[in-house]
This record gives structure tokens, C-alpha cells and sequence, in this order.
């Protein structure tokens, strides 16, 4: 028996419907902070924890891709796990590499692109495309990111 969820009926809906639960919480959350400030501290909570479980997620699909291909380059792994993370195709994942790189890696100081700074962003645009009308994210996904995902990935 595999712990993947979706060889299992059972596990995909169970999941599925955890996936459900957790948006309709966190439309509650964010229109309660909406309307009353005193729980942002809600929102924020919600925006780290959602954030640390996807980056577990991408840190798993990263270290798979990373022992099935030893010999691709950081970028062409980034890809990757984005196509396999997002269910897109390679060029949809090249377009979030390319948006992570202009996000994160081109200022202050240019540098290359992390897998940091790609699960930042595809998390972070996640969290802002489930809140149309939010312009960012509450919690500091910055710090979050450097204590959730090693920056040698």
C-alpha cells in the first residue's frame, strides 16, 4: 500500500475536503480581520501555517526530483517541481522561476535564483490569489522562508 493520496480514493477525497474546510476558514478569518482589525493576528497565523506545510511539500517534491535526476541544473530542477506541484506545463513553470528571479534574486543585488525564493513566491501568490482583494500577505513570508527552506536547496 502507497501513502500517496492519490493512489488512494479514500486519502484524495479526505484531502480534498481538508483543502475545502481550510478555504471556506480562511475567508471567515480574513473577512473577520476585514472587519475588525483585533484579528489580523488570525490571518497572519493562518498565512504561516498554510505556508510551512506548502513548503514542506515543495521541500519533499524538490529532494525526490533531486535523487530521480542528480545531474539536472538548479533551474531545470526548479521546474520540475513547480510543474508537478502546480500540474502545469514546463513553460507555465518557467514564467514562475522568471517571476521569482525578478521578485527575489534581482534586488537589492542581483544573484541567481534560489529554490527559496521560487517557493516564496509561488506560496505567496497562492495565499494572495485565495484573497482577490489582498494586495500582500500578513505574516513576514521572508523570515518564514528562511527557517522553513534550507537555503542550499
Amino acid at each position: 500500500m502507497t501513502d500517496d493520496p492519490s493512489a488512494n480514493p479514500i486519502k484524495k477525497v479526505a484531502r480534498i475536503t481538508a483543502e475545502n474546510v481550510s478555504v471556506t476558514a480562511d475567508k471567515a478569518v480574513w473577512g473577520a480581520a476585514d472587519r475588525w482589525p483585533i484579528f489580523s493576528f488570525l490571518v497572519e497565523w493562518r498565512e504561516r501555517r498554510y505556508a510551512r506545510l506548502q513548503s514542506a511539500e515543495l521541500c519533499e517534491i524538490y529532494q525526490r526530483h533531486r535523487a530521480e535526476n542528480p545531474s539536472l541544473g538548479k533551474e531545470a530542477l526548479y521546474e520540475k517541481v513547480v510543474v508537478e506541484r502546480l500540474k502545469c506545463t514546463p513553460a507555465q513553470a518557467r514564467d514562475v522561476i522568471r517571476g521569482a528571479d525578478q521578485s527575489f534574486a534581482q534586488w537589492p543585488e542581483e544573484r541567481d535564483v534560489i529554490f527559496r525564493d521560487v517557493a516564496n513566491y509561488l506560496i505567496t501568490h497562492q495565499l494572495m490569489a485565495a484573497h482577490d482583494k489582498s494586495l500582500g500577505t500578513r505574516a513576514d513570508m521572508l523570515e518564514l522562508f528562511k527557517d522553513e527552506i534550507p537555503g542550499s536547496l
